[in-house]
């Protein structure tokens, strides 16, 4: 959804439905896990510099807590294993605010891949989910 916060009865004018019938629709997309809204900070703005995509090897549950619960891991996701692969990989987003914290990021956990993005390169396309099929 482009504008999450166009209002239900701006929605209703522009389709010719009722704003009742429009605001049920809504609520039932949410119910239904179809639609959720979702805040995207600008991380320039905050001061995070890097941005940075890593696989990273899971040893144990242990590992597994300690990057659901860093702050600096935005997102992280078990990766397949592969048959002869020893432990788990995950692939892992994580932010920072300087090089500092994404060296002691990279020496708490053991990561086999890292790809950085800093703040001063323009991305060559910005994250959307707008132009999805």
């Amino acid at each position: 959804m482009q504008f999450p916060r166009t209002s239900d009865r701006q929605i209703a004018s522009k389709i010719g439905l009722s704003q009742p019938t429009v605001t049920r629709c809504r609520n039932r997309l949410v119910e239904q896990e179809f639609l959720s809204f979702l805040a995207v900070p600008d991380l320039d703005k905050l001061g995070y510099e890097i941005r940075a995509m890593n696989t990273i090897v899971i040893r144990s549950d242990k590992d597994r807590t300690a990057l659901k619960d860093d702050k600096r891991v935005v997102f992280a996701v078990e990766a397949i294993r592969e048959v002869d692969q020893q432990h788990e990989t995950a692939f892992v987003v994580s932010v920072h605010k300087n090089y500092g914290s994404y060296a002691e990021f990279i020496s708490k956990y053991r990561y086999t891949t890292a790809a950085l993005s800093l703040t001063s390169k323009k991305p060559i396309k910005p994250l959307s989910f707008r132009d999805i099929p």
